[in-house]
């Protein structure tokens, strides 16, 4: 009969391979420490790296502390601009505001001026209109002192010294010429030479009658003789020596009437007026026989005949 054996029997047994056993109960018995080398290896790869870093934090460092300076240079310059220009701005808006004011003075100025010369203006107007007043009161006085007298122009001048009597004598001769009745040869008041030349062989003689009657019949028989005779008149019916030289006889025109009366006759040969003559010191013009004579105060009617105004 067998018998089991017990378990808390410890059996030995042989290991095949002892040398690995042998190994193995000395590597379980003895503690493992890393080699000093790879330490050292360790420690010199840390302190490089923070060496590197080191290095590097103070290259960044550096790099921002340059930055910063630049920067910093820069906003100095930029403020020193903004100064500089802040500066300038006030500099112009002073020297605005300066010239504001001048530019406000030369206006008051200007507007005085304005004023000025609108008060001249005034004053001009004013004036001209005095002017032309006066001109007319001193055209209405001559017109009055020359209503009875003629004028006898292109009439050749004596070689010798001229008296009145010779004068008297040479109308004399002339109103025997014309026909002119004896009740009004004797109406003469004065008798004298005007635009007297030395330089000149002819002049203008004028008549003054003692009434504007006998003026008008004087000349109305100078006009009578001329149409009749189919002549003009000549120095040769005063009496005078010489060759015989065509005389002109009219009324005794102010200086600005005789203007007038000149532009007048150009103005009727241009326009084809047939007829153009004065008449108490006044000018007309008549287009043709039996129209309405029209009355010419100055050269503005004149124009006005021109261009007459369209309805």
């Amino acid at each position: 009969m067998h018998r089991t054996p017990p378990n808390n029997i410890s059996l030995s047994a042989s290991e095949s391979d002892l040398t690995n056993l042998s190994k193995a109960n000395e590597t379980s018995n003895i503690t493992l420490r890393p080699s000093v080398k790879r330490l050292r290896t360790s420690e010199e790869s840390v302190s490089s790296q923070e060496n590197t870093f080191s290095s590097f934090k103070k290259e960044i460092m550096e790099s921002m502390a340059a930055m910063f300076a630049e920067q910093n240079e820069k906003f100095s310059a930029i403020e020193k601009s903004i100064a500089e220009i802040k500066s300038q701005n006030t500099t112009i808006h002073q020297t605005n505001c300066e010239i504001e004011r001048s530019l406000e003075f030369v206006s008051h100025q200007i507007d005085d001026v304005k004023d000025k010369i609108s008060h001249l203006e005034v004053e001009r107007k004013k004036m001209s209109s005095e002017i032309i007043s006066i001109n007319n009161k001193i055209e209405n006085l001559e017109c009055i002192n020359k209503k009875t007298s003629v004028e006898i122009r292109n009439v050749p001048n004596s070689k010798k010294r001229e008296s009145k009597s010779t004068l008297f004598d040479m109308i004399q001769h002339l109103q025997t010429g014309i026909s002119l009745e004896d009740e009004y040869c004797g109406q003469i008041r004065d008798v004298y030479r005007t635009n007297y030349k030395s330089q000149s062989n002819v002049s203008t003689v004028v008549i003054e009658f003692m009434t504007t009657l006998a003026k008008e019949k004087f000349i109305s028989k100078t006009k009578l003789f001329s149409n009749s005779k189919g002549d003009q008149t000549n120095s040769k019916l005063m009496g005078l020596d010489g060759a015989s030289t065509p005389i002109y006889i009219s009324e005794h025109l102010s200086p600005r009437t005789r203007k007038l009366f000149y532009l007048a006759r150009e103005f009727a040969k241009q326009n084809e007026y047939k007829y153009c003559w004065t008449s108490g010191g006044k000018v007309f013009l008549r287009k043709s026989e039996g129209s309405q004579h029209l009355l010419v105060k100055d050269d503005n009617d004149l124009k006005s005949l021109k261009n007459p105004v369209q309805p």
